[in-house]
């Protein structure tokens, strides 16, 4: 009973050492929409998020990254990543993780000053897309880099744990330059395969962004080859802070098939406005108007969108 007692206090004081450097958190974002394309129910209150994550060293040479997804249809966890550091290379990860395509893509919701991902990340990056593999990620004065070796089976933002549907593995990376402190240019690209009919999946892309004072401008642009047919889309979104007060404008455009003439590009022009309430909550608005391109020109189909979102993280 003694050495019980004794193996049971060591084992709790292992844990807490560990736990000591263990860092939790989380982010929320709930919404009220109005979507004109839904006929009838247009209007409605909507748990975009809600998110649990933990991170940190669990020894001088290995990290740990959990993040757990509670309000999709079933909870899962969206990422799992153990992380080796290794001398000249950054670290070596392997898990589930973001797919290292694009800025966008990569950045916390949380961070999202638009509140949506713009088309071209959704459609072509998955809007936050995880996958399974390894990723090296390093920083070597101005310049940083991320690469992976994935399954590419999954391709989603919520778990799908895929097991692989062909022999080939794809490849995703992005390579940033930060020539001075407040801005940033990246270059991204993705080779692989997709389905187990070993259907061409690749991608590539360019992003520039500035933050600076009141200042934020944020623009990508990226081309998709799916088997036959090649998609392309760009955005480009910029913002001036007054004190808590942030205006948001970005124009988006999506073309899922350019060699099509008719109904294959969508633009959007979005005007919101975020409210800061501190370093860890804010208001934000936007108003999405819709163009559907159709024959020659476009036309104004009943699909525009207006979104308040309240979002936090701790």
């Amino acid at each position: 009973m003694r050495k019980s007692f004794i193996m049971l206090l060591v084992l709790c004081g292992g844990l807490s050492t560990i736990f000591a450097q263990v860092q939790f958190g989380g982010l929320g974002q709930v919404q009220l929409v109005n979507d004109s394309s839904l006929a009838g129910k247009e209007l409605y209150f909507t748990v975009k998020r809600a998110r649990i994550f933990a991170k940190g060293d669990i020894s001088d040479k290995v990290g740990i990254f959990m993040q757990m997804e509670t309000c999709t249809a079933f909870t899962n966890m969206l990422d799992l990543t153990i992380d080796y550091k290794v001398p000249f290379a950054g670290k070596v990860a392997v898990g589930r993780f973001v797919i290292p395509l694009g800025y966008q893509n990569t950045i916390s919701p949380y961070n999202l000053h638009t509140i949506n991902y713009s088309q071209v990340i959704q459609k072509l990056a998955g809007g936050g897309a995880r996958d399974f593999g390894v990723r090296v990620t390093g920083k070597s004065g101005s310049l940083d880099w991320v690469l992976a070796g994935i399954n590419g089976s999954d391709f989603s933002a919520i778990l799908a744990n895929a097991t692989e549907d062909n022999n080939v593995k794809d490849f995703a990376g992005r390579i940033g330059y930060s020539p001075l402190k407040n801005l940033s240019a990246g270059i991204s690209m993705y080779s692989g395969k997709a389905t187990a009919a070993v259907l061409t999946r690749n991608r590539s892309g360019i992003d520039m962004k500035y933050e600076g004072g009141p200042y934020y401008l944020l623009a990508e642009y990226m081309t998709g080859e799916n088997n036959a047919i090649n998609a392309m889309g760009y955005y480009a979104e910029a913002g001036y802070r007054i004190l808590d007060l942030q205006p948001m404008l970005r124009y988006d455009v999506y073309d899922g098939n350019t060699a099509a003439e008719d109904n294959s590009e969508i633009a959007i022009t979005a005007v919101g406005l975020n409210y800061y309430l501190g370093d860890s909550a804010k208001l934000q608005f936007i108003y999405e108007g819709k163009l559907d391109k159709a024959g020659a020109g476009f036309s104004d189909a009943d699909n525009n969108t207006w979104i308040l979102q309240t979002a936090v993280k701790f």
